[in-house]
């Protein structure tokens, strides 16, 4: 579907790096199929817009390391997905990261049913993160539906920051934010089963979560050192409530 030039010129603008047009080949996810289980948690990480370092973890890798290092027995495995922001275009790419994300939690809740999934998610994959959880339905993107209700109660905890799909005032909306971002979602009544497993990090001043404009310079980039304790402690509370 049709997405305006002035969007992604903005997020041309805001975002760096290259990024291929086809995604790369998904080979943690064979690896990781041969694994065992983990007993502790299992963490999925869907990175922002050409932010390919760390095994695809992104950024989120630092957040990762510290819950497995609080959670005994955890994994860590990040999406393949093409991150991109024009080339595809930022609306096929977000699709991409929403099939991918889906295919992995089903694919795991299959293979380790007693395994808590985490999921967390910066700037586009704060995006493709609740899209598949709660379906999509922003403008300009095409309509997914929401993750099936059988695999809800693996989702353990979710971690999304920099969301340009944000709606401001849910249950779940963490930050300083008073404002929807930028592709802000239409139908949140997929989301109500997460509610409370949700926390998503927004701070007034990001051109994509916050809608700002103009932005101020490193607040979108900034939620790692600004939350990554805050988010960290609730990941690890939550899973010593589902293990109490």
């Amino acid at each position: 579907m049709y997405v305006p030039n002035s969007t992604l010129l903005a997020l041309m603008a805001y975002f760096s790096g290259l990024v291929s047009a086809t995604p790369v080949p998904d080979t943690a996810a064979v690896d990781a199929a041969a694994a065992p289980c983990a007993t502790g948690v299992h963490i999925f990480i869907t990175r922002g817009t050409g932010d390919e370092t760390d095994a695809n973890q992104g950024q989120l890798h630092t957040v990762a390391d510290n819950i497995i290092s609080r959670i005994d027995n955890s994994t860590v495995r990040g999406i393949a997905y093409p991150d991109s922001k024009a080339d595809p275009r930022y609306n096929v790419s977000e699709a991409a990261g929403v099939a991918n994300l889906r295919s992995s939690i089903q694919s795991y809740a299959t293979r380790c049913p007693k395994t808590a999934i985490v999921l967390l998610g910066y700037s586009q994959g704060a995006q493709v993160t609740p899209n598949t959880l709660c379906g999509t339905s922003e403008a300009g993107f095409d309509s997914t539906p929401r993750l099936p209700t059988d695999l809800d109660s693996h989702i353990e905890s979710v971690v999304v920051m920099g969301d340009p799909s944000h709606v401001t005032g849910t249950i779940y909306d963490k930050g300083t934010s008073m404002r929807d971002g930028k592709f802000p979602r239409q139908d949140l009544a997929g989301c109500a089963p997460f509610r409370g497993r949700i926390q998503s990090y927004c701070d007034t001043g990001d051109q994509f979560c916050d809608n700002a404009m103009p932005p101020i310079m490193g607040v979108h980039g900034g939620y790692v050192a600004e939350y990554g304790s805050q988010a960290e402690n609730f990941v690890v509370d939550m899973h010593k409530s589902a293990s109490a």
